[in-house]
């Protein structure tokens, strides 16, 4: 599907929308939301942006072949389908716990122990939401989403169950998949590997002993020594030495602290091998993951042949918005003008 023609279209049709809407701070919420790529709990968040439709219809009739077809679709599902709206009312309230933690993880300043712990209370948090109050309080919701769209409370399709316990099974079945998915994510030795960064200087100055005596019992095999006598004393002078220095001082990252302490190993070499290993842990980022999901947004089919340097360079430029929204657009020209672009404008 061409995303920029249909993100273009919904913007043009959705902004006379908003004029019905009397709340400005609606219409804040729904420009933010515009920014991101076109999806469906848009009209579930902000119900008065579609007016009965007009937007989606807009769409069907005005769109491409592909874009009317998926617009119908979703038409139809949005305003007939209780099944749908349900699906979409579990996932939207499970989704909106787990936002936040998704766009921490994502951030290069991430503290990762603080960041595991969290994870561990959204998971005791999604258990209570299969408690009949929670349950409850979102099938209510439901309920008056559904008269205030005028959507029929009935399955079409299964006569045997009622929605109330469709919406029952759906709603445990997302939420236990959501807590099983977490689990091997952020397990418990995971947890114990990334408590080593602790030991870094910026950490180290407010952490005790027994803080740590979890992870150097997980790792006492690759260690020089097993006793936690020794372990316990190396950590205090490993301690003391960083807390005499300014946090201006300090070396932040995992490489910095390697190669600011290698003369001085063999004073700590339990913690210098920690820290080694450390560095060796294989990782994830989500720089990698999100140049695929822009190249689908900058190479449409309505701009389809360009060459591998003009890709790169508006990827780069989508990927780091806030280096290009910093930027003066008379820097820009400025610069453009300067350049020879050789372009034969007449014929000689």
């Amino acid at each position: 599907m061409g995303d920029e023609r249909l993100s273009a279209l919904a913007f043009l049709h959705i902004h006379k929308s908003t004029t019905l809407t009397t709340d400005p701070q609606d219409n804040t919420r729904i420009y933010d939301v515009l920014k991101k790529p076109w999806t469906p709990p848009l009209f579930y968040k902000f119900p008065k942006v579609d007016h009965k439709g007009h937007s989606r219809s807009y769409l069907s009739i005005h769109g491409d072949s592909e874009t009317s077809a998926l617009s119908g679709a979703y038409h139809k599902s949005i305003s007939s389908d209780i099944e749908f709206i349900t699906s979409l009312i579990v996932v939207s309230r499970v989704f909106a716990l787990t936002k936040p933690y998704t766009e921490s993880l994502q951030s290069p300043t991430c503290e990762l122990v603080q960041c595991y712990d969290k994870i561990e209370e959204l998971a005791l948090y999604l258990i209570e939401l299969l408690n009949d109050d929670h349950m409850d309080k979102l099938h209510d919701d439901l309920i008056q989403f559904a008269a205030q769209h005028d959507i029929p409370f009935v399955l079409s399709r299964r006569k045997k169950i009622t929605p109330r316990t469709f919406f029952e099974s759906i709603h445990q079945a997302f939420i236990s998949s959501t807590i099983d998915e977490l689990g091997p994510r952020f397990s418990t030795h995971q947890k114990l590997a990334v408590k080593i960064s602790k030991l870094m200087p910026v950490h180290v100055k407010e952490v005790d002993f027994a803080d740590m005596k979890d992870t150097f019992e997980f790792y006492k095999e690759d260690l020089l020594s097993d006793n936690f006598v020794v372990l316990e004393s190396e950590f205090e002078m490993w301690r003391n030495m960083w807390r005499k220095r300014n946090d201006h001082d300090l070396p932040c990252t995992i490489g910095q602290v390697l190669k600011s302490t290698y003369t001085q190993r063999d004073f700590y070499p339990n913690i210098y091998r920690l820290l080694t290993i450390f560095a060796t842990l294989p990782v994830s980022i989500a720089t990698p993951e999100r140049s695929f999901s822009v190249l689908k947004l900058v190479k449409t089919y309505l701009r389809n042949s360009m060459g591998d340097e003009r890709l790169s360079a508006l990827a780069f430029l989508h990927i780091h918005k806030s280096t290009t929204l910093t930027t003066d657009p008379q820097d820009i020209v400025a610069e453009f003008v300067k350049r020879n672009r050789r372009i034969k404008l007449f014929e000689e």
